[in-house]
């Protein structure tokens, strides 16, 4: 497992490990979030993740419409199990001489996730390789730029590729999907239900001219990078299980191993390692511990994750078969998602909430069923060439090679 490092945006906040205290801030209207850097405004700045307040409230409540059950089914059956599909057979064409098929689970993933995130915001025309290939290339640059803060690379450097990518996004991409759906609008003629019909019919009179792009880009950052790390995590550690613990190879396809193996690699491994938080009172939390008005905290999620109060005397260790959580409120997949109002909006399209009562049909969102594609395609971790990771402090393969023996 690769530690996270320190990024230096959060050294001078006081740091919180402990899973409560960092629950509790998450839940408490006295803490806000949002611009405590100005480098990514260009790509996040008053999207849903920075605003607060009322703002936040109104936004989010003309967004809930994206992930209804109604919604969430028609993502799993004209979405997401098309593109599953179509990348596990374009994958056949890393078949070697020998017969194996090798691919790069880092691209392979992130371009599953950029057909189901074009599709959930409205892009059109994503889904030919060619088309697929330029979103995917603007995506890696938009990525790196939306959280540069966490970036060990020169940061002018990463703002400098994802400026130049965001405008291929807004031109190719972002535009055409958006003008398109006005002339739909206009002409009252039906309209998917997407992103951009929603932000087209709750445009706020004080919403600059670039704030829709910079809310897909949000959208698109959230899957692309985020779930499609959890796909990458998920099979790397569900491939080490499975080699310590060879009585598990009968059960690689049995939903409760899948979800155990999902939620532990979305708790052990965060894209967003530490989050910032800052206090608007005087407050003081269950623990006793006190913030003056103005102070400003990390929470540290790596830490709060493994926090064997609420995990688990061996809470830093992968473990398919773990004990759900007994401190109230906490979910398997830990703070992964975040908690309170800003709750991860794309939760339950990644996986089912816990918590909630569900069928059998429920017990796989997103990221199992493509875990499950995978173990169905026979994936194993190719002993031959090691992994790589990204040059940033949080926990992102940039290359995880892989076989898929059963194709």
């Amino acid at each position: 497992m690769k530690s996270a490092n320190t990024p230096p945006f959060i050294e001078h906040m006081v740091r919180i490990g402990s899973f409560a205290e960092a629950n509790e801030i998450l839940r408490n209207p006295d803490f806000g979030s949002g611009r405590f850097e100005e480098e990514s405004l260009p790509f996040r700045g008053r999207t849903l993740l920075e605003v607060d307040g009322p703002e936040h409230r109104g936004r989010r409540q003309m967004e809930r419409v994206l992930v209804t059950r109604q919604m969430l089914d028609l993502y799993d059956d004209e979405i997401i199990e098309p593109v599953i599909e179509r990348s596990v057979r374009a994958a056949e064409g890393g078949r070697g001489d020998d017969g194996i098929v090798r691919a790069d689970l880092a691209d392979l993933s992130h371009r599953m996730f950029i057909q189901v995130a074009a599709a959930v915001i409205g892009l059109d025309d994503v889904n030919s390789p060619e088309r697929t290939a330029l979103l995917e290339s603007c995506m890696y640059k938009l990525n790196t730029a939306f959280d540069v803060k966490f970036s060990t690379r020169e940061h002018a450097e990463v703002i400098a590729e994802g400026l130049e990518a965001k405008e291929v996004f807004r031109d190719s991409f972002f535009a055409p999907s958006y003008e398109r759906r006005r002339a739909m609008l206009e002409a009252g003629e039906d309209v998917p239900t997407d992103l951009l019909v929603v932000l087209l019919r709750h445009h706020g009179e004080d919403w600059d001219d670039d704030l829709q792009v910079r809310e897909a880009i949000l959208y698109m950052a959230g899957a692309t990078d985020t779930t499609s790390n959890a796909v990458n995590h998920a099979v790397a550690e569900m491939d080490r299980w499975l080699a310590e613990h060879p009585e598990d190879l009968g059960r690689k396809t049995d939903p409760a191993f899948l979800r155990g193996v999902c939620n532990e690699a979305l708790r052990l491994h965060q894209n967003v390692t530490a989050l910032a938080r800052r206090a608007n009172v005087d407050t003081t939390l269950s623990s006793g511990r006190e913030f003056k008005a103005g102070d400003q905290v990390a929470l540290d999620f790596v830490e709060a994750n493994m926090d064997p109060e609420v995990f688990g005397e061996d809470a830093e260790i992968f473990n398919p078969w773990r004990d759900p959580p007994t401190f109230q409120g906490a979910r398997p997949y830990g703070l992964a998602f975040g908690m309170g109002r800003h709750l991860c909006m794309g939760l339950p399209l990644v996986t089912p909430i816990a918590g909630r009562p569900s069928g059998d049909d429920e017990d796989e969102r997103a990221l199992a069923r493509i875990v499950r594609a995978l173990v169905d395609a026979g994936v194993e971790l190719d002993p031959d060439r090691p992994p790589t990771f990204a040059a940033t402090a949080e926990d992102v393969y940039a290359t995880l090679p892989i076989l898929l023996r059963a194709l």
